[in-house]
């Protein structure tokens, strides 16, 4: 069965970071946007619904309370997610500096 995702408006700014699992034959995903000006930078994606949140943590929280991901594997996702925040980020202040 072929796994579906939502597509991320890029063009908005917003990247997926991290993929936490499959359920019903769609993706759950953990979106960042380097250039939201709110609070609200993360975003848990699944079958078409995004849930804002103000951090990793806080997406991450979201999904083990989805039962999505065990508590147990919590950090290593919250780590996953930072690093590739840290990478988006350093890259729009690249593109902002040109």
């Amino acid at each position: 069965m072929t796994i579906k995702r939502v597509r991320w408006s890029r063009e908005l700014g917003w990247n997926p970071v991290a993929y936490v699992c499959s359920r019903r034959g769609w993706a759950v995903e953990i979106g960042f946007n380097p250039t939201e000006e709110s609070e609200y930078r993360w975003c848990v994606q699944f079958a078409g619904n995004g849930h804002y949140r103000r951090s990793a943590e806080d997406a991450v929280e979201y999904c083990i309370s989805r039962k999505w991901c065990r508590a147990e594997n919590a950090g290593a996702l919250v780590r996953k997610c930072y690093a590739a925040a840290e990478i988006l980020t350093a890259d729009k202040g690249a593109r902002d500096e040109r």
